[in-house]
């Protein structure tokens, strides 16, 4: 019997006016409201606790440190992110970079691996069509064949609020359908400069938060009944203050 509800993640989030430490603001502030911090914990691993922090420079992010010596450190062009680097114990371990359209569309993102040697892990490039989808194709590199292989296509369906609510995911097989859906709050990373950009097209939402993700169609692994769940419960801003995301397995 297929248990609904197997794994569970809960998420704790802190946020804050980026001109104050309260951890509220008034309708008028809502602009200026951005993510301080996320607290997860996984039934899983329920004793293991897990805690990103974000700085800013004003509204731009400038670092996420994820707890074990691991920071992410942001870099702008303009108001567009260009640059993250992924530093370890202040080594640099990886580069990802992104590149815009006239339109301020991500149209190419690419990740590096800095250590121990320079090279392309990672290669997705967005194709903007005349019926509102986005075509993503990539490549990426294979350790043990040491080069790289090409991903299979997608094709991202857009709503009327210019959020992603199918993704197809075709393989020479068939089709995997991936269906989001949102609520109607506001999403914890919506006032980060130059995240809109890049959170939609990594299925993250941008402005609302995803209630649900359904998987259908031909990865065997996947069927009509495998979901992800998530609940949020929301501050008087109606932003996330806590979450849990819950999704299916196929244990007895």
């Amino acid at each position: 019997m297929k248990k609904l509800f197997a794994v569970i993640l809960t998420v704790l989030l802190t946020i804050s006016c980026s001109s104050s430490d309260s951890d509220s603001a008034s309708p008028a502030d809502n602009d200026n409201i951005l993510l301080r911090k996320i607290i997860s914990t996984s039934s899983l691993n329920p004793g293991n606790t897990y805690t990103n922090t974000y700085t800013y420079n004003g509204k731009k992010l400038a670092n996420i440190n994820v707890g074990d010596n691991t920071d992410f450190r942001y870099y702008y062009t303009g108001d567009l992110i260009t640059t993250v680097k992924d530093y370890f114990h202040g080594t640099l371990q990886g580069t990802t970079t992104f590149q815009y359209d006239g339109s301020r569309r991500l149209i190419l993102w690419t990740e590096y691996v800095d250590a121990p040697d320079t090279r392309i892990n990672r290669q997705v490039e967005f194709h903007y069509n005349d019926d509102n989808t986005i075509t993503v194709n990539g490549q990426i590199f294979d350790v043990g064949e040491k080069q790289l292989y090409p991903i299979n296509t997608q094709r991202y369906f857009l709503n009327a609020n210019d959020e992603v609510e199918r993704v197809e995911v075709l393989f020479p097989n068939g089709t995997q359908v991936v269906r989001y859906t949102y609520d109607n709050k506001n999403n914890a990373f919506k006032n980060i400069t130059g995240f809109r950009e890049i959170n939609k097209l990594f299925l993250g939402g941008f402005n609302a938060n995803i209630t649900s993700i359904l998987y259908s169609g031909y990865d065997s692994g996947y069927n009509d009944l495998s979901a992800e769940v998530r609940t949020y419960t929301y501050d008087t801003n109606d932003f996330p203050v806590a979450g849990v995301r819950s999704r299916p397995n196929d244990a007895n």
